[in-house]
């Protein structure tokens, strides 16, 4: 995973088969895709996807909870904005 700094954002740039973040981490930033797609996991499950332009992560960082799921990449690069 590599992190570009463009001053309030970083843009993140994921290769295949990286975790984004872990079911039960400190929830302490929010994520925009701007491509790519990522798998949801919950308890070991893919619950479903995610993709261009979804915005996720928000609700952990407002209500000063941990992830309630493990992000994966799905595809061969996505890049997110953090």
């Amino acid at each position: 995973m590599k992190e570009i700094n463009h001053g309030k954002t970083t843009k993140v740039l994921m290769l295949e088969g990286e975790t984004l973040f872990n079911q039960g981490d400190k929830g302490d930033k929010a994520y925009m895709i701007v491509s790519g797609a990522l798998d949801v996991v919950v308890d070991g499950k893919k619950v479903g996807s995610m993709r261009d332009g979804e915005v996720f992560g928000e609700m952990a960082l407002i209500l000063q909870q941990n992830r309630s799921a493990t992000l994966l990449k799905s595809i061969h690069r996505v890049d997110i904005y953090k």
